[in-house]
């Protein structure tokens, strides 16, 4: 499930895609989740997942982190810092 997509200049592009929140087994929180892939569109592969801390408490507010982490990869160029609430 893709919900947000950034891409990335560079040689290869890239691309950045909020993907579904998965959620701790062992505290019952919730990790807001992403994807990135390299390569051209239709050529593109999976280069790494970023997944934050469990910190969220409900499906719904781990995919709302994601988009303001989003924002912020968009509007700086690096991730929040993924182990404390962003």
């Amino acid at each position: 499930m893709i919900e947000r997509n950034i891409h990335h200049t560079g040689n290869p592009p890239s691309r950045t895609c909020i993907t579904k929140p998965v959620n701790n087994t062992y505290t019952g929180k919730w990790c807001a989740t992403f994807e990135r892939f390299r390569g051209e569109p239709g050529a593109e592969h999976k280069v790494g997942r970023v997944t934050s801390a469990p910190l969220f408490l409900t499906e719904a507010d781990a995919m709302a982190a994601a988009d303001r982490a989003m924002d912020e990869l968009q509007r700086k160029g690096l991730f929040p810092n993924m182990c404390e609430m962003f």
